[in-house]
């Protein structure tokens, strides 16, 4: 159970999206996860960067 700010707060944010905004985000998380899964993207203990670059493309597709 989420506490009751943490709904409200999310719901703010989840209006400031169009639904066919919130569709492109899902499949863009989508195929980051297909990636990581084929070993497109590679996550070891000493090397982060490829998934790091990933998520932060992800992140500022949102912004744009």
């Amino acid at each position: 159970k989420l506490h009751p700010f943490v709904v409200q707060s999310s719901l703010k944010q989840l209006r400031l999206f169009k639904k066919i905004e919130l569709k492109q985000a899902y499949r863009d998380l989508l195929e980051i996860d297909r990636k990581l899964k084929t070993g497109l993207i590679k996550i070891s203990s000493n090397n982060e960067n490829m998934f790091i670059l990933e998520l932060e493309r992800f992140i500022l597709s949102l912004s744009s």
